[in-house]
């Protein structure tokens, strides 16, 4: 089974990343306070932050090996990365958005994964709206499609439902691990909130300072701890 490895150190201001840990395939979540480095950790998988030192790798692929002088571009990694804010393009519909991330491949091609990934997000009757007329939810579901769209090795999501509303937000939950169980595609996402957490996450890598406290089940690492010091921080 491919094994998501990352083991890196990188300052960022007086801040500190120093983290080791190696993953199954399946949905790993990044847990863990605001500011204790979760976003840090995916910008260096999906090469958009160099770490000082280290090594990340997935499987065979190394995208970062300080020691050997390897730093593979973002367009190389086979990484695809939903941000928070999910970042579409207001100028360009559905369809469009989707097929900006495989602009250089054949007209054929973008048509026919157009159709995949409109029929696998449920997007079909929205494919020629703008996102401004999109609820959260449905430019939620293009960003993922536009990441999905030149068959990455990995998906990476920063905190993918916390500006949407609780309902809404336990709907496309159910619906990211219907994905992740129907593409067998590693999932690394990034959340503070723990019932986000007991849902999802097939392992859970627990960040508090820059550093991994706990790696293992979410039951495991999730126990809640008595509610003092650090621990309040956290949406237990």
């Amino acid at each position: 089974m491919v094994k998501l490895a990352v083991s890196i150190q990188k300052h960022l201001g007086e801040f500190r990343l120093s983290v080791d840990f190696a993953v199954e395939c399946g949905l790993t979540i990044l847990f863990g306070p605001s500011g204790c480095g979760k976003s840090s950790i995916l910008s260096t998988i999906a090469g958009l932050l160099r770490p000082d030192s280290g090594r990340i790798a997935l499987g065979e692929e190394v995208f970062f090996d300080s020691a050997c002088g390897i730093h593979v571009s973002p367009q190389r990694r086979r990484v695809g990365l939903v941000f928070q804010n999910y970042a579409l393009f207001p100028h360009l519909n559905v369809e469009r958005n989707i097929c900006f991330a495989i602009d250089r491949e054949s007209q054929d091609f973008q048509r026919k994964r157009l159709r995949e990934l409109l029929a696998l997000l449920r997007l079909e009757s929205l494919a020629h709206r703008y996102p401004a007329e999109l609820s959260g939810g449905q430019q939620q579901r293009v960003a993922v499609a536009r990441a999905l769209a030149p068959h990455p090795h990995l998906l990476l999501l920063d905190e993918p439902f916390s500006a949407l509303d609780p309902e809404l937000r336990e709907e496309l939950r159910d619906e990211l691990k219907r994905l992740q169980i129907q593409l067998a595609l590693p999932i690394v996402m990034v959340t503070h909130t723990r019932s986000e957490a007991l849902q999802l996450a097939d392992t859970v890598v627990r960040l508090e300072f820059g550093q991994v406290m706990a790696l293992g089940s979410a039951a495991a690492v999730l126990s809640p701890p008595p509610r003092t010091g650090n621990n309040a921080r956290f949406s237990w």
